[in-house]
């Protein structure tokens, strides 16, 4: 269960990115690490 959060939560991360455009690179990291 805790995987399967952690990569809905990195995708969902991943597309507010796309729609946000914004520099949260080290946010991203800390969700794909």
């Amino acid at each position: 269960m805790c995987k399967a959060m952690d990569r809905q939560m990195s995708i969902s991360d991943v597309r507010l990115l796309q729609k946000t455009k914004k520099p949260a690179r080290s946010n991203t990291s800390e969700v794909l690490e």
